[in-house]
């Protein structure tokens, strides 16, 4: 399903400074390049916490790792209990959505890659993909303006490049399964919905696809977050939706009990959402340690990504797999000139 809409406003349940704010960077990019902004989907519930999320599971000034502040978002008090495993926003059964033609391969159960197969995919990991002027207090080193993301695409398009989804990189390790030259894959963190109303018809005009690591917690309860439809509008277009924790702790500093509730319930949420269980993670501000990738593992992951250099994908170090973080000063050609960098036999 492709989304040729250009942007025309959003539901009532958006503020209207928001909306006539949108409305007026959108159109200065579509006077540029098509339409940009496809039409919102209708469930979000702006500023409503869950019950049994924890009070630091809260906008992103109160986030452990200082990856993303949004100050106009509701925040709770940085205060903050572990939630309890058993207090899961879970929801309705009347939310479970429809079956998708479109899905990401899930991890084989009982089947190991070889020791001695390895793939070399560059993995690119953004942020937000939105104009800095609607970015709130989003740290600006990961704030990539549509404009520029539309270039960095265009260019890789042009030079021959490709994208699979990180699940699929997941998959071929375990089946041994090589990729054509100049594959890469995209990842876009957090969930914030600039990867619905931006990144998503620019990945659509290159033909490319993306893995959304979303914070479920977040799903349907904060403002400028994705919700429930666009992630399953997202699906249906061949984006994979990785999970990316509950709240966006640092996942080391965890008890095994809240460890499990920040990686196992997000897979819960993530599949009632849309109808499939995630099958690649990423660590919260890339941290972990040996406990975290234990429970990674044991809750079926294909794979997990950090930050670091390189392009590497293996079966010891499937679950620390590295991405090149693309930040506003990555120049189209800048970016190309990486990925050839990374190319097997450079």
């Amino acid at each position: 399903m492709r989304i040729e809409h250009p942007l025309h406003g959003f539901p009532p349940h958006r503020a209207s400074l928001r909306r006539a704010a949108l409305v007026v960077a959108a159109a200065a990019i579509v006077a540029g390049c098509g339409a940009i902004a496809p039409p919102r989907g209708g469930d979000v519930v702006a500023g409503a916490v869950p019950a049994g999320v924890a009070a630091g599971a809260a906008p992103a000034g109160a986030t452990p790792d200082g990856e993303v502040r949004q100050t106009a978002t509701p925040s709770p008090s940085p205060a903050t209990p572990t939630p309890a495993p058993e207090a899961t926003p879970l929801p309705t059964a009347s939310e479970a959505p429809a079956q998708l033609a479109v899905r990401w391969p899930s991890p084989i159960p009982g089947v190991q890659p070889s020791p001695t197969f390895a793939l070399q995919i560059p993995i690119l990991m953004y942020h937000r993909i939105v104009p800095a002027g609607l970015a709130g207090d989003s740290l600006p080193g990961l704030v990539v303006s549509p404009e520029l993301f539309d270039a960095q695409l265009a260019a890789l398009h042009a030079a021959g490049w490709h994208t699979v989804t990180v699940a699929q990189i997941s998959q071929a390790l375990q089946l041994h399964r090589t990729f054509p030259p100049r594959t890469f894959a995209i990842s876009i963190d957090d969930g914030w919905d600039d990867g619905y109303l931006y990144a998503l018809p620019i990945l659509q005009r290159y033909g490319f696809h993306a893995t959304y690591y979303v914070v479920a917690g977040r799903v349907g309860t904060w403002q400028n977050v994705l919700t429930p439809a666009e992630l399953r509008t997202l699906v249906a277009d061949g984006m994979e939706i990785g999970d990316h924790t509950m709240n966006h702790l640092s996942l080391p500093s965890l008890s095994p009990a809240a460890l499990h509730y920040q990686v196992e319930t997000a897979a819960e949420l993530i599949d009632r959402f849309v109808g499939e269980r995630p099958a690649t993670l990423a660590y919260p501000a890339g941290r972990y340690d040996a406990e975290v990738v234990a429970e990674v593992q044991a809750d079926g992951f294909g794979l997990a990504v950090i930050e670091g250099s390189g392009a590497w994908e293996s079966a010891a170090d499937r679950f620390t797999v590295p991405r090149a973080r693309v930040s506003p000063s990555t120049t189209p050609a800048g970016l190309l000139n990486q990925l050839r960098a990374l190319e097997p036999g450079s």
